[in-house]
């Protein structure tokens, strides 16, 4: 009898001993009731069942085969049934497949939880680490008059506070990611959406004033842009830049508003999603590549300069540069 044209599909059973009837029949993995070796026909499923620590599960479209399988009984090992109808040998394929998806699903919470939960007090920590170590060294008393190391360590004061305000608390509460949905005041909404985007922002522009600060560095001490590097200069540059930094974050709260029943919410996503990708994404990155290479251009003309009249001069402005 060839029983190639009923074949449905299969798939392995392992027990961790001796596989049972009974063993099967109460496993919920399997999604189906298996018979004993009767012959007994149980919610449409009929079979017999053979001892074995693994067992291969063949599915069947036609009943006619039983004798086939009281033939084999003394030759095969595992387990064979089959079914009715191949619809319903396609849903028990398909409710085993959901139960294993499910499985990894919960497997894949399960890490989320232990895991990933933990992220915002592990960067926190190694945030507040850093903050320190700047503290110390850009505090020396060789470095604390350098607009450069002011620069720097205020824009790693920005850093530490963005990760206390924006991203420790979701350690404190897990919840706390999705709070925008649970706002409904729009004022809240607003200040929320500003303070999410204006903490992020302004160490990354206070970085990109350190290296206009090294650019300034690579002119000559009559050069306009010099009065960049005096000490009095720093404070209202810093406090320009946070101006700047303000008007740009703005750009979120015009988007965002209350939506009732979905929270707060982008009211443009698309826009949105554009312009956090341009500001973040591609304009900041640029500026600080640009600043980099040009003050790379313009220390090794000087350095030319310097080699070509065989004059060792040092000016005041070269040892504010000096780190």
């Amino acid at each position: 009898m060839d029983l190639s044209n009923n074949y449905i599909g299969s798939f392995t059973y392992k027990s961790s001993g001796r596989g049972h009837a009974s063993d099967l029949s109460n496993d919920p993995k399997l999604n189906f009731v298996v018979a004993t070796s009767q012959q007994r026909l149980l919610k449409g499923i009929s079979g017999m069942v053979w001892q074995g620590k693994s067992s291969q599960v063949i599915l069947w479209k036609k009943s006619n085969v039983n004798d086939e399988f009281r033939k084999a009984k003394t030759k095969t090992v595992g387990v064979m049934i089959h079914v009715k109808s191949a619809c319903y040998a396609n849903q028990t394929l398909s409710s085993f497949n959901l139960s294993s998806t499910k499985s990894i699903i919960d497997d894949l919470n399960l890490v989320q939880q232990r895991f990933v939960n933990q992220l915002p007090l592990i960067i926190t920590v190694l945030g507040l680490i850093g903050f320190i170590g700047n503290l110390f060294t850009f505090l020396q008393p060789k470095l604390r008059n350098n607009s450069f190391c002011i620069y720097t360590l205020t824009a790693s004061f920005a850093d530490i506070i963005n990760l206390f305000v924006n991203l420790f608390p979701q350690y404190l509460d897990p919840t706390s990611g999705n709070l925008l949905s649970n706002i409904s005041d729009r004022f809240t909404c607003k200040l929320k959406l500003f303070l999410l985007g204006f903490f992020p922002q302004l160490p990354l522009d206070l970085l990109i004033m350190s290296l206009i600060d090294r650019y300034a560095c690579t002119f000559g001490p009559t050069s306009r842009i010099s009065r960049l590097l005096r000490l009095k200069t720093v404070p209202w540059m810093i406090f320009i830049t946070i101006i700047i930094t303000g008007i740009i974050s703005l750009f979120s709260p015009l988007l965002y508003d209350v939506i009732p029943g979905y929270g707060c919410t982008s009211t443009h996503p698309t826009i949105s999603a554009v312009g956090y990708i341009t500001i973040n994404g591609i304009i900041t990155p640029m500026i600080m590549l640009i600043l980099l290479l040009l003050t790379y251009r313009n220390f090794l003309r000087r350095r030319q300069r310097v080699v070509s009249t065989s004059v060792d001069v040092v000016d005041p402005l070269s040892s504010m540069c000096l780190l």
